[in-house]
């Protein structure tokens, strides 16, 4: 085992000791936001005054404008001033502990990992606050456009749209935070070393009597922001997880609420955490499906190597009994995906329509794109726009029948393995004879947000690779299915 070395660490991030927010930046965001309190003080003072003097139909609009600039303006200043200070400490600390970075954050420090549930929260509702107060005035000039034959004016209601999504969204963080509240994880690895393990445990402060188990996924993933001002983006490339359940009598009842073990064996081939650009963030996410709103949390964890060693049979697993093991008879339970044994073979079928919730989005997006294609070609506008547009709705519309009727069959029988590719009708039909399959493995595959997908692919002894089926949520589910297609051609 290496020992940890500051200088390929943390030693390389942006916390060198020095606020990364200086007076003269924190300066320069005071000017820039002084026109946005002087443009609000005074649309609230004349809209007050239109209120005065008996028109409260243009007044009350105006002065509701106001407030949401000065709100959103006070609110960004409070967050850079926060920032500033946080900087400053983070500076002092960083100092102190130069060979120590997980000492560095302030629940690391005192053993504990916190979701940043409550800041979500917060940040989603004054997010949705401010996009539905700046579209609101649509509503107050949409019937005097309609009225005079303006039906471009439509468009404009796609903001008051995003603006109820964006409602909905907060709302459900909302109910989350209610019936979860806030868990913490205690570190009891600190930190999680590679090449060994990472252990902790985590308290939810409420009881659930209907779960069943608590599915843990730990990732690492290399995160990377590129550009500035509108051109900045940030990407995320995975580069490890593990998932591992815990079931319902591996968890415990606390004076907190709930309690559970968290344990994950860790390989010695991934980098450390590592703050910066890029950066390395291990992360661990607990789910559990639930009557009504699910249990959802994300934590940071720290990761390091450690010159300090522990031997393995002196470390206990207490989730290791419950994982369940690759071998035949211990399919996994997916949906949208049917796994039936045969008398000479295995038969897997990805069904169509599986991932709901991405199907859903994607309709509901391919609908909303497919409306403004027709008012673009409702109003007088170079064809070019509209060209554009419908050549990305034909890409949307074939996303959604994709979505809806694509699978996926792989058989086998007397280790001869066939692939039928299926779109309403079956389409494309891959046999691949006995001694011909090279390897089967499960690789990474479409990504949606922060969930990744996992595929199978079949690869022949000329190096051709075949699409054996996708859309696999889970790791785990993945290398299942492709070690028993491996069995049972043989290999």
């Amino acid at each position: 085992m290496s020992a940890w070395n500051p200088s390929t660490s943390f030693g390389r991030s942006n916390r060198t000791g020095k606020p990364s927010t200086s007076r003269g930046g924190l300066i320069v965001v005071c000017v820039f936001l002084t026109p946005f309190f002087v443009v609000g003080a005074a649309f609230l003072v004349l809209g007050l005054r239109k209120v005065v003097q008996g028109e409260p139909g243009e007044g009350w609009p105006m002065s509701g404008v106001a407030i949401v600039f000065l709100t959103v303006a006070s609110g960004f200043l409070a967050l850079v001033l926060h920032g500033f200070r946080k900087s400053r400490r983070d500076a002092e600390v960083a100092a102190a502990n130069p060979s120590a970075p997980w000492l560095w954050r302030k629940d690391w420090a005192a053993g504990t990992a916190r979701s940043n549930r409550r800041a979500s929260v917060i940040a989603m509702w004054l997010f949705a606050i401010f996009w539905n107060g700046v579209s609101s005035p649509i509503f107050f000039v949409f019937r005097q456009e309609w009225e005079k034959g303006n039906k471009a004016v439509l468009i404009a209601l796609l903001f008051p749209l995003v603006g109820i999504g964006l409602l909905a969204a907060a709302i459900r963080l909302t109910l989350q935070w209610r019936r979860f509240g806030q868990s913490v994880l205690h570190l009891e690895t600190l930190p999680g070393c590679l090449g060994q393990h990472f252990q902790a445990r985590l308290e939810i402060p409420c009881v659930m009597v209907t779960i069943q188990e608590i599915r843990l996924k730990l990732t690492c993933v290399r995160r990377t922001t590129t550009g500035s001002g509108k051109n900045r983006s940030t990407r995320e490339d995975l580069l490890w997880e593990e998932t591992r359940v815990v079931p319902h009598r591996a968890i415990a009842l606390s004076n907190a609420g709930l309690s559970l073990p968290v344990f994950f064996p860790l390989p010695d081939d991934q980098p450390e955490s590592l703050d910066g650009n890029p950066a390395i963030v291990w992360r661990l996410k607990a789910h559990a499906d639930l009557p009504g709103v699910d249990y959802a949390e994300t934590f940071e964890v720290p990761v390091f190597r450690s010159r300090d060693t522990v031997p393995k049979e002196r470390v206990t697993d207490p989730l290791a009994e419950f994982q369940a093991s690759p071998d035949v008879g211990s399919e996994p339970v997916m949906k949208g995906v049917r796994i039936r044994e045969t008398a000479v073979g295995v038969s897997i079928d990805f069904l169509p329509g599986r991932n709901n919730g991405s199907t859903f989005g994607l309709i509901v997006f391919t609908a909303v794109w497919t409306g403004i294609l027709y008012f673009l070609l409702q109003v007088d506008m170079p064809r070019l726009f509209p060209f554009m547009w419908g050549a990305f709705n034909l890409i949307l519309l074939a996303g959604v029948l994709s979505a809806l009727f694509y699978g996926v069959r792989v058989t086998t029988e007397d280790r001869h393995l066939t692939i039928r590719h299926r779109l309403i009708l079956p389409t494309v039909t891959r046999s691949l004879p006995p001694g011909s399959v090279r390897a089967v493995t499960a690789q990474p595959g479409m990504r949606s947000g922060s969930t990744q997908f996992y595929k199978v692919v079949v690869e022949d002894h000329a190096g051709h690779k075949f699409h054996a089926g996708g859309g696999i949520r889970e790791k785990r589910d993945a290398v299942w299915i492709a070690e028993r297609l491996a069995m049972a051609v043989g290999l």
